[in-house]
């Protein structure tokens, strides 16, 4: 009974050891990277070696300021603050311009400050050594709206497959904070990967080697959040079939302008002979006019007289009968 007791009591101890030392070192910090901030749990995952892209969620309307102060090849390094953009839901998004510097055990402090806090708040995240696939840190929760409406407004084109370098314009959103593009597969660069601010809301890279069907991956920090969208580089066959299908378009356009164009040349082929047959026609009518002309005097004078001889015969012819009747 002694020993059940005593081990009870070792437990407890254990226990109340284990919580004197959250409650001393670690009173902010819950499970799975939450953290309270005046009452409130946001999200902030961990950050490693080879982080390009960080995604988080805190409070909204608060600022964030952002500062690292670590150790490079022996040489106390610190890079300037930065202040990502933080969406009317708590989330923020921003890139790790001095990755390459990141060393493990480095200090990455997160400063909350606004109106909506009692006092400024500063959290501290302990870079973790590199790790395979975190260099992007996603949302905890996505956002399925603001990702379609950023993706739709975003287009993305690319050179001609012949040069040697082929370069990929990104034109997206106003806010956008930065670019990066790579190989699907390839591991994510922030120096070789960060697209160049080209003009207005263009974004240019240039990639070597591409083959065609490759499949290429853009993330856009933008709007508090990092949207994704892949990019596939044509083939061959399909250039050929829209080719060709161009080619039987264009055909049948020249085909059916062709058949207008003999229509109308009928049309006015018709037109010109209709006019032509008026023309005779008035033609024949005027020169038929012109040979029924009047009869000449002789022919007059002939008539006339052929009529006097009758008259005068009829009259004869009158009074030979008159006088064999009175005798």
């Amino acid at each position: 009974m002694s020993i059940h007791l005593k081990n009870i009591s070792t437990i407890g101890l254990g226990i109340l050891i284990i919580m004197s030392v959250m409650s001393l070192y670690g009173h902010n910090v819950k499970a799975e990277n939450t953290y309270d901030l005046d009452g409130h749990e946001i999200y902030l995952p961990d950050i490693y070696e080879n982080t390009v892209i960080y995604n988080g969620t805190t409070m909204p309307y608060v600022n964030l300021t952002l500062y690292h102060e670590g150790e490079y090849d022996g040489i106390a390094t610190s890079v300037d603050e930065q202040q990502p953009f933080i969406n009317q839901a708590g989330q923020f998004s921003f890139a790790i311009y001095v990755h390459d510097e990141l060393q493990a055990g480095d200090i990455v402090t997160f400063m909350f400050s606004g109106p909506q806090l009692s006092s400024s708040k500063e959290i501290e995240l302990v870079v973790q050594e590199e790790q395979e696939g975190m260099e992007i840190i996603e949302q905890k929760e996505s956002s399925p709206d603001l990702e379609e409406a950023i993706q739709n407004e975003t287009s993305i084109d690319y050179s001609d497959l012949d040069h040697e370098a082929v370069s990929f314009e990104v034109t997206t959103v106003g806010d956008v904070d930065q670019l990066y593009g790579r190989r699907q597969g390839e591991t994510l660069h922030q120096e070789y990967n960060r697209l160049e601010h080209n003009a207005g809301d263009i974004f240019q890279l240039f990639f070597t080697d591409v083959e065609p069907g490759e499949t290429f991956e853009f993330y856009i920090l933008a709007s508090g959040i990092t949207t994704k969208i892949e990019k596939q580089v044509e083939g061959e066959e399909e250039n050929e079939e829209e080719t060709e299908t161009e080619q039987i378009e264009e055909t049948e356009n020249d085909q059916e302008a062709t058949s207008n164009d003999n229509d109308n040349n009928e049309e006015e082929i018709n037109e010109i002979e209709t006019e032509m047959s008026t023309e005779s026609t008035n033609e024949g009518a005027v020169a038929n006019e012109q040979n029924q002309s009047p009869p000449s005097m002789t022919t007059m004078v002939i008539i006339s007289l052929i009529g006097v001889s009758l008259i005068i015969g009829i009259i004869f012819l009158i009074r030979k009968i008159w006088s064999t009747k009175s005798s």
